[in-house]
């Protein structure tokens, strides 16, 4: 997992429960020594080159569906990014 923004401090507003409970890793670079040109160049890889859209794992449920993800995500089975369809 990556999450990108301001970490100008320590103090975090909000809870990281949800990631401590799956596990998951938050690691955190410091890139404000890093110069326009080098972030230009990493943003546009990400974007591109790098291919990481294509790596991620994504999946669209109906809302009827959900009881099962959650039933999943309990088991510790349930992997990647699930988006509810409303309609």
């Amino acid at each position: 997992m990556s999450l990108c923004g301001n970490a100008a401090g320590v103090k975090l507003e909000t809870t990281v429960l949800p990631l401590i409970l799956r596990g998951i890793n938050l690691l955190g670079i410091n890139s404000v020594n890093a110069s326009q040109e080098e972030r230009e160049t990493i943003w546009n890889n990400l974007a591109d080159s790098w291919n990481v859209v294509d790596n991620l794992n994504t999946k669209t449920i109906k809302l009827d569906d959900v009881s099962e993800t959650i039933i999943a995500l309990k088991e510790g089975s349930h992997v990647g990014r699930t988006i509810v369809e409303m309609n």
